[in-house]
């Protein structure tokens, strides 16, 4: 009896062996493919593979769909997945408990696996075509190609970092309105939106792609500079210049106040085209408050009014000619400060020169020339011999022996 039994055990381990090798010999994965078929079979109430409809390999992300379902997510995964290809069509998806970025993971096989730390349901998608300046606005585009005005809070300002890129929503209805989420890819659990307003496109005023949607910046450096009954004003252009179409110079004979006052109610205002402009018409021995802001192509202006600058127009104070110019616009040859003593010009510095040549000529005879290194001003004093004569500043940017840029500066005082 025992040797009856005795020989029904190595008849059933030998055939244990053989089905064994069988199995080893048909697998080309052999010892791997039996490896990966126990871990599906262990993780058989987790593992699912899913298909892969988009996959953007530098930020991380995917679009998938479960089997024999519609709705798509999209996940951002962590490092760890290098295996992923532009080719890729499915991946095996670990999800403990629900699939929320916690403890999800996108598994490759055995030894190749990352952690998803974002997963979004999402019904439909959207291209980011401009965001307002205020940073509170973006028209958006969607998969139908109806574009939408879609306001949001300030928190929302991740949304900058998508202009004209694609962005996601799930929303609850058909088209896009308050209360929906929006979703940005590469942000994990934080690119998360709520829509605050929306209405279609058609509501609001067209966009032209071609504008530019940064606010012009705000004038900081405005200066004053008396003159007979007049006034000069000057500042550097504002940031996003190439879209500005002009500024505003307003100013009155008491204190400005900008804060809480629109454009339309500032006192005294008159319209400059470039970042110089003469106000005409003062009254000498009278103090004067003076501010600037630039306004775009689209009339949209600064976020506020420059600084306030303020003078007293005098019958003695200096009066520029009517001939200043400079050669490449670069050098910016202008007066920064004047008095009863002197008169102070400035001029930019520039990036490739070693020296700057500095010559005033009176009545058409050079007084003198100076050779300025890393200077950038000079005073010029007010001499009885150059009362009431022509003056001419000349500077020139030279790089050794090359000149990069001339500016000159005609006057009398």
């Amino acid at each position: 009896m025992k040797k009856k039994r005795f020989i029904q055990i190595i008849v059933l381990s030998v055939a244990a062996i053989l089905l064994l090798g069988i199995f080893i010999f048909v697998r080309p994965s052999g010892f791997a493919g039996l490896a990966g078929m126990l871990w599906a079979t262990d993780h058989s109430d987790q593992a699912t593979r899913v298909a892969i409809h988009e996959i953007d390999l530098p930020n991380q992300n995917l679009i998938i769909t479960f089997p024999d379902e519609d709705q798509r997510w999209l996940l951002h995964y962590k490092k760890g997945c290098e295996g992923l290809t532009q080719d890729s069509k499915t991946v095996n998806l670990v999800a403990i408990g629900a699939l929320d970025g916690v403890k999800d993971i996108l598994k490759l096989s055995v030894d190749v696996q990352c952690d998803v730390d974002q997963a979004k349901e999402i019904n439909d998608e959207f291209i980011v075509n401009s965001i307002f300046p205020a940073g509170t606005e973006a028209i958006l585009t969607n998969e139908k190609g109806v574009r939408f005005s879609v306001q949001f809070p300030q928190t929302c300002g991740t949304i900058r970092e998508f202009l004209n890129e694609k962005i996601y929503a799930n929303l609850g209805d058909k088209s896009i309105q308050e209360g929906d989420h929006l979703y940005f890819p590469r942000n994990a659990g934080a690119g998360t939106c709520v829509v605050g307003f929306s209405r279609p496109v058609e509501a609001v005023k067209t966009v032209d792609k071609s504008q530019s949607f940064i606010q012009p910046g705000v004038i900081s450096d405005l200066k004053a500079v008396p003159t007979d009954r007049a006034v000069e004003l000057f500042w550097k252009k504002a940031r996003a210049d190439e879209n500005v179409d002009y500024y505003w110079v307003s100013y009155d004979e008491s204190a400005i106040s900008t804060k809480g006052v629109s454009v339309a109610d500032m006192p005294n205002r008159q319209k400059a085209s470039a970042n110089y402009f003469k106000v005409t018409g003062l009254y000498n021995n009278q103090p004067y408050f003076f501010t600037v802001i630039a306004i775009d192509k689209q009339g949209r202006a600064a976020s506020q009014w420059s600084n306030v600058a303020t003078t007293i127009p005098k019958a003695s104070a200096f009066r520029p000619g009517a001939e200043s110019g400079n050669v490449n616009r670069k050098l910016d040859l202008h007066v920064s400060s004047e008095d009863d003593r002197m008169i102070i010009f400035e001029w930019s510095l520039l990036t490739h020169a070693t020296h700057y040549l500095v010559s005033l000529e009176k009545a058409g005879v050079r007084e003198f020339t100076l050779d300025e290194k890393q200077r950038k001003l000079i005073r010029i004093g007010k001499t009885a011999a150059r009362k009431g004569r022509n003056l001419r500043l000349n500077v020139k940017a030279m790089d050794g022996l090359k000149l990069l840029d001339e500016a000159y500066y005609s006057f009398k005082f």
